[in-house]
């Protein structure tokens, strides 16, 4: 067997202590491309987050709008019940002649304030006949007027 022999070595501590410690020097990377990166990232989820809540801001605003629509529509249902009551009330000719007598101080016609009518279907037709007639003429009457009025201003 073979002894391996000791050799002693003095070691300067002071000139340990004088040198400078050693640093492992990496090679340094280009970080601006990773800092845009980051920086694209950041914005791309900042303008995501902006759009989600103004989407958030008009869906809230419609929702009030609705909201107030249909209590809108409510008051105007109730107002269209509350007219038809009211149409109902006045078609009733029961009120319509309580009004008259009491509002309006009317009265039944007596037996001599009535006048009695009879109509025959052959005079009727006569009777058409000569309001169409009469209608015709008036006409005339007035287109002459007119004529008579024109031939005064000029």
């Amino acid at each position: 067997m073979v002894v391996a022999r000791k050799e002693f070595q003095t070691y300067d501590l002071q000139k340990e202590k004088d040198r400078k410690p050693r640093k492992n020097k990496k090679p340094k990377k280009n970080n601006t491309l990773i800092k845009l990166k980051l920086f694209l990232y950041a914005t791309g989820v900042l303008t995501i987050s902006i759009i989600i809540l103004l989407r958030f801001a008009h869906i809230s605003r419609l929702q009030y709008d609705l909201s107030s629509l249909e209590t809108e529509v409510s008051s105007l249902e109730k107002e269209k019940q509350n007219l038809s009551i009211r149409l109902e009330k006045i078609k009733d000719s029961r009120w319509i002649e309580e009004v008259a007598i009491n509002s309006l101080d009317m009265s039944y016609p007596d037996e001599n304030q009535k006048v009695y009518i009879d109509v025959d279907t052959d005079n009727s037709l006569e009777l058409s006949d000569k309001k169409e007639e009469n209608l015709q003429n008036t006409a005339e009457n007035n287109n002459l007027i007119g004529k008579i009025i024109d031939n005064i201003v000029n």
